[in-house]
């Protein structure tokens, strides 16, 4: 992997196990969050899986699962923060999220491409954009 989140990326589950098939997937999800919404990390978390992409010069000092909490983050330094649900069902099951060291303001076609990547993750099984199964 090459480019401004080469540094650090990875995918947690709260079982321990790594080997399910769309961990890759998720990580390089919150990989193009990040790296769109010019922040410093990205987290997709759904259930009790949490994926995270960190940029290069960002030292990552929390897990992903932790960092899916805004309170967690903000206790870990992060002062910039949008974060869109992920729905099943009517049920939200998710988030998607970036997250700055800087306090910033996020412009609304920011949040808007934000909702729009969240919208292409497919978490049905119906193959409309990006598979999360």
């Amino acid at each position: 992997m090459s480019g401004p989140f080469a540094n650090y990326m990875s995918t947690q589950h709260r079982t321990g196990d790594r080997r399910e098939p769309w961990g890759a997937s998720v990580g390089h999800i919150a990989k193009t969050a990040a790296a769109l919404l010019r922040a410093d990390v990205g987290i997709l978390q759904y259930g009790a899986t949490a994926a995270l992409a960190a940029a290069d010069a960002i030292e990552v000092t929390a897990t992903a699962l932790q960092l899916a909490n805004p309170i967690v983050a903000l206790e870990h330094g992060y002062r910039g923060q949008v974060s869109v649900p992920l729905w099943r069902n009517g049920r939200r099951v998710g988030t998607l999220a970036v997250l700055s060291k800087q306090p910033r303001a996020f412009e609304d076609t920011e949040i808007e491409l934000l909702r729009e990547l969240a919208d292409l993750i497919d978490l049905s099984g119906e193959r409309k954009g990006i598979l999360v199964h």
